[in-house]
């Protein structure tokens, strides 16, 4: 596991207002709940966006960002997902442009069944124009 310092406490306290904080048991724990909520809230947005086009992932990297500096198990989860992103990239930079077209379509090709799954599941949200409305409502399954 990653470790931004060999203490956890001192990653924390490398602010002295954290520091500080952290010297008052009872705010300290207040904080981590704020942040632990602020987290939470972050992280379920961006996994609700996920499937619809947008920065979903960027939302949820967001959330366990904010988780991270209060809780290493963030900390390493996020480093952990930076890993394979970069990692990610780092195999598909070098292939020709079809495999990046291909992989391109695949994402393309999982997002719409996301978005096909959830109108099926869930229905059409009102709040999109009549025209759009009309238009999901003839996919099959979706009401």
């Amino acid at each position: 596991m990653h470790r931004d310092a060999p203490d956890d406490a001192a990653w924390i306290d490398r602010f002295e207002w954290r520091a500080r904080l952290r010297t008052k048991p009872p705010l300290n724990a207040a904080y981590r709940i704020g942040i632990g909520f602020l987290g939470l809230v972050v992280v379920a947005v961006g996994a609700a966006a996920v499937p619809l086009p947008g920065p979903g992932w960027l939302i949820v990297f967001a959330g366990l960002g904010i988780w991270g500096t209060e809780f290493a198990w963030a900390r390493d989860l996020l480093h952990f997902a930076r890993r394979k992103v970069h990692g990610w990239n780092q195999w598909l930079a070098p292939k020709p442009w079809w495999v990046k077209a291909l992989v391109g379509l695949v994402v393309c090709a999982f997002v719409l069944g996301a978005m096909w799954a959830m109108f099926a599941i869930s229905g059409v949200p009102g709040l999109l124009p009549d025209s759009i409305e009309n238009l999901l409502r003839k996919l099959p399954g979706v009401s």
